[in-house]
């Protein structure tokens, strides 16, 4: 069975791109995200209740270890912290994205 998880949550968000960033918003965002059967791949999307914030992307597993992701910058902690949930191995994209 494919896992698949709805999460709402208040957060400061942003645009960010090659561009630099816009200023951070607090906004009610809403992510759905998904790793199919095989824990092989994944997806995500990302959206707020207004209509101003939208992301998606596809997830990426080697040996239970979530090794690439594409579609934003810099993935939520949200979406890692799922995985993370869902026994995957999110340490090493935890450290990369937010020097922890």
């Amino acid at each position: 069975m494919t896992m698949t998880e709805t999460i709402v949550e208040e957060m400061n968000v942003r645009w960010e791109g090659s561009w630099g960033a816009s200023k951070s918003e607090k906004r009610t965002m809403t992510f759905n995200i998904g790793v199919n059967d095989e824990r092989t791949r994944g997806s995500f999307e990302s959206y707020d209740q207004d209509g101003g914030y939208y992301a998606e992307g596809g997830l990426w597993f080697r040996d239970n270890e979530l090794v690439d992701y594409d579609g934003v910058c810099t993935l939520s902690r949200t979406v890692l912290v799922q995985l993370a949930e869902w026994d995957f191995e999110v340490e090493d994209m935890m450290r990369v994205l937010y020097k922890e």
